[in-house]
């Protein structure tokens, strides 16, 4: 019995050392031991099994470091001047399941999905995730995927990052009532996305400033069920180019709520439709000082704002 207490109790204190707040990989590292700096481990799947809730995940040199599940509040990062590969095959490249409180920031990664990935993250729980320097691509359903049924207000940020060449960019639904799940984009591109940059539906809200949108089939879309809020988004200082569509409100059969989408200090132009609204939906264009703040010409058809807003 002593011994079996004994082994316990050496467990339990092994198990609480080997959870690191700063755990390292390099393409020359071994899935072995905790990761220090001065013996890195090889893949984001082994480090994340020695890293501590809340701690840090260090990519040392630019390599692939495999698909990832992250199931607690950690931040993956590449060190300065690296950039951390992430390629999928099949499912996702990277999985965040996170609990009430967990914050998850990923930062100076290059996620690639090869014909039957998914998405390039996949955000089912958890508060917050930031993605940070990151160049998403070649994802059959999503970049980014943020979708709920749930009492989670989910937040993400996405800063100074691409998402092209996959179906859609940005994703965003909240289907429980009353909810809602937002998305910030700031200095940020969606490009060469076959279905569209960005899509808010059930709930979602979006605010992109100093972005880029071209070559999608849409720009940024919105919509909602009729059992759902609405969708919104607003955009400023943002660019819409060579898309089929640039900005849309749309509605179908089962589609029967559409959104708002509030745009200021916009180009939009060299796409073959500017703007377009479905039956109930509103594009509002800024006035300050009583001028309208965007540009919507030279598109094959311009289409106009419903409506307008005022600069407070």
């Amino acid at each position: 019995m002593r011994t079996l207490t004994a082994l316990i109790v050496w467990f339990v204190a092994t198990s609480a050392v080997a959870a690191s707040n700063r755990v390292f990989v390099s393409g020359s590292g071994l899935d072995i031991g905790t990761c220090p700096i001065t013996a890195p481990c090889r893949s984001f799947s082994y480090a994340i099994s020695q890293t501590a809730a809340g701690g840090e995940i260090i990519a040392l040199d630019t390599a692939g470091y495999g698909v990832v599940t992250i199931n607690f509040a950690v931040t993956i990062v590449a060190a300065p001047g690296a950039t951390a590969f992430i390629a999928a095959s099949s499912g996702n490249a990277i999985t965040v399941n996170g609990g009430a409180n967990d914050v998850v920031t990923l930062r100076g990664l290059a996620l690639s999905g090869a014909p039957g990935a998914q998405y390039g993250v996949s955000f089912s729980s958890g508060p917050t995730l930031n993605v940070e320097k990151c160049i998403i691509n070649g994802f059959d359903l999503a970049g980014i995927y943020v979708g709920r049924n749930s009492v989670e207000e989910p937040q993400v940020r996405v800063i100074d990052s691409v998402i092209r060449n996959g179906n859609t960019g940005i994703f965003v639904f909240q289907i429980m009532a009353g909810k809602l799940a937002f998305v910030t984009i700031a200095n940020s591109a969606f490009t060469g996305n076959i279905s569209g940059g960005v899509y808010a539906d059930q709930s979602g809200r979006v605010v992109a400033v100093d972005s880029v949108f071209a070559g999608n089939y849409f720009g940024l879309s919105v919509t909602g069920f009729a059992e759902a809020t609405r969708a919104e988004a607003t955009l400023d200082r943002c660019t819409l180019s060579r898309n089929h569509l640039a900005l849309g409100v749309g509605s179908s059969a089962m589609q029967q709520v559409d959104g708002i989408v509030r745009i200021a200090n916009c180009r939009i132009t060299g796409n073959d439709m500017g703007v377009n609204t479905g039956a109930a939906g509103q594009i509002l264009s800024r006035i300050s000082n009583s001028v309208l703040t965007n540009t919507i010409e030279g598109n094959g058809v311009d289409g106009s704002p419903t409506g307008t807003y005022a600069a407070k």
